[in-house]
């Protein structure tokens, strides 16, 4: 998703918690990859919803 919004000059992309809930995974795990990956694209900010009350 970073590489495409890299090629596509994407600014800022916003997520839920994915994989977790319904997927399956502990969302502690998963925040430290997007983490991870997200600082090896500097020019990208990323706003991931970690919780959501209508």
């Amino acid at each position: 998703m970073m590489l495409q919004a890299e090629n596509r000059k994407v600014k800022a992309i916003a997520l839920p918690a994915i994989g977790a809930g319904l997927g399956g995974l502990d969302w502690n795990d998963v925040k430290k990859e997007i983490k991870y990956i997200s600082k090896k694209y500097p020019n990208i900010d990323l706003y991931v919803v970690e919780s959501y009350k209508p």
